[in-house]
């Protein structure tokens, strides 16, 4: 049997699970999260996780299956200081948005290196 490195990344530091959350491949997520050793909240050259990835690719149920998770930082800031939920209001994505605040600890007014917030 062949063993992969799940957490092996491309150029830009993008993992297979960054990847299935980027494109908002529900049955990979699942499957990538399902097993050992697969970070969930890696970070790839930007300080993107593959929570940001989904929301500001508007993949509301990815956002979901990956808020489910105790390991993943709902809060994290990319290097531009952007949440996933400033990525989903920038994006106009509602359903997103709504998925993500219906989460209780995300802070709305997070803002972003430039001062921005989600509401902006």
């Amino acid at each position: 049997m062949r063993e992969w490195d799940l957490n092996a990344t491309d150029i830009d530091g993008n993992t297979p699970l960054a990847w299935a959350a980027r494109k908002g491949h529900e049955d990979m997520v699942k499957m990538l999260l399902g097993l050992p050793g697969v970070d969930p909240d890696s970070t790839n050259a930007d300080g993107r996780t593959p929570l940001l990835w989904a929301a500001a690719c508007g993949h509301e149920r990815v956002v979901g299956i990956l808020l489910e998770r105790t390991d993943v930082d709902c809060e994290r800031r990319d290097k531009y200081g952007q949440t996933a939920l400033l990525r989903a209001a920038w994006t106009g994505d509602e359903g997103v948005t709504k998925t993500l605040l219906g989460r209780g600890d995300i802070n709305p007014n997070t803002t972003n290196e430039c001062g921005r917030a989600p509401l902006h």
